[in-house]
């Protein structure tokens, strides 16, 4: 009641492109700001090392709010995005869909808690 749907929708699609440049530049710090602590353990091996020289370019992305819940001390919701992606400067453009699921303790922000790739069949 009184959610602010588009609004929620503009603000994650910002913040899976701010995301994602972090990720390429390497950024561990800056993620622990938008990631929950058990996300960062989880990906933190896999974060690419500033010499890989990682760049995505998010070509188009799309949010969908595929549900929002109260749970104890906060809120979940789960977002798929989905759309085009360059992984290398001057590479094909890929299509990728994937759900983020999102936490927000209450009187915080939203943090990152989990990513699912879906198969595009």
């Amino acid at each position: 009641e009184g959610f602010d749907v588009p609004a929620f929708l503009d603000q994650a699609k910002q913040r899976f492109v701010q995301i994602q440049a972090l990720w390429d530049a390497g950024n561990h710090d800056t993620l622990r700001e938008y990631l929950t602590d058990d996300l960062l353990a989880e990906i933190t091996p896999q974060l690419p090392q500033l010499e890989d020289g990682n760049h995505t370019e998010v070509v188009l992305l799309n949010a969908e709010l595929l549900g929002i819940e109260a749970v104890a001390g906060g809120h979940l919701a789960s977002v798929r995005y989905s759309g085009m992606l360059r992984e290398a400067q001057g590479a094909e453009a890929v299509r990728f869909e994937e759900v983020w699921n999102l936490y927000k303790a209450d009187g915080q922000g939203w943090l990152l808690a989990g990513i699912q790739q879906l198969d595009r069949h």
